[in-house]
């Protein structure tokens, strides 16, 4: 296993949805914010700890009144289908997923938040934030849309990367002592041919989950084709990161 040089270079992109933003909550057709992904805030008012990959939705209409949701849970992928009645979103199939072998409180973290998502009723959106509730609004669930990126360079000190290369990287918040908290961001990436020089690529995070005052790192791993590591660096590469209040 060889140390990778890496830095990263902050590149501020904020969407702005067709809605705007308001004070006050507003029901919201899956329509408007299709094909934008969405990434777990709080459930209740609680903040899920991802060490994981962090926790999205993503609509894709197929009409005003009907389409397909999927994103990725604490552990697995998820899918189902979606159909609009009123005011009221309704699943139209019990919420699957596939399954992948995880950690035991991932995956009961896991079967809360699809437990949650499946009875959602209604799709609302407040301040920038868009809200799925149940019909008693007894469960809500908060996300942001993922709309920050930061740029990463990644070179070999003096070497290439083979083909096949799979590179992991993350954007994580810097626990106490150097060690890393929640992850913000994430992204992977194959390369098909051998590679000399320079890797750069986009790594997309949700500016809601950025905490003020905080710190946050890219972490890098590169796996060989057989999914072996043969580099990574140490979590030592700062970036400053958009923070929305």
């Amino acid at each position: 296993m060889k140390r990778l040089l890496a830095y990263g270079v902050t590149v501020i992109v904020i969407s702005t949805l067709i809605m705007g933003c308001s004070n006050d909550p507003y029901v919201v057709n899956p329509a408007v914010i299709s094909s934008k992904v969405w990434v777990l805030k709080t459930i209740n008012g609680i903040t899920p700890v991802s060490r994981s990959a962090p926790v999205t939705i993503e609509f894709n209409a197929v009409n005003a009144q009907q389409g397909r949701v999927s994103g990725q849970g604490p552990c697995n992928r998820y899918y189902s289908g979606y159909k609009v009645e009123g005011k009221n979103v309704l699943f139209t199939t019990p919420i699957g997923s596939t399954m992948q072998v995880c950690p035991i409180p991932l995956l009961e973290s896991e079967k809360d938040y699809l437990t949650a998502l499946q009875g959602t009723k209604r799709i609302t959106f407040k301040n920038g934030q868009l809200q799925l509730k149940d019909h008693l609004s007894a469960i809500t669930l908060i996300y942001g849309q993922e709309s920050g990126v930061v740029r990463v360079n990644i070179t070999a000190q003096a070497e290439s990367f083979p083909a096949g290369s799979q590179f992991i990287i993350s954007l994580q918040e810097q626990g106490s002592e150097g060690v890393s908290s929640s992850i913000v961001g994430m992204s992977a990436i194959q390369l098909k041919d051998t590679h000399y020089g320079t890797v750069s690529f986009l790594v997309r995070y949700a500016p809601i989950l950025v905490k003020p005052n905080r710190s946050y790192i890219i972490n890098v791993r590169v796996d060989n084709k057989k999914g072996d590591l043969i580099y990574r660096n140490l979590g030592i590469d700062k970036v400053v990161l958009y923070h929305v209040g």
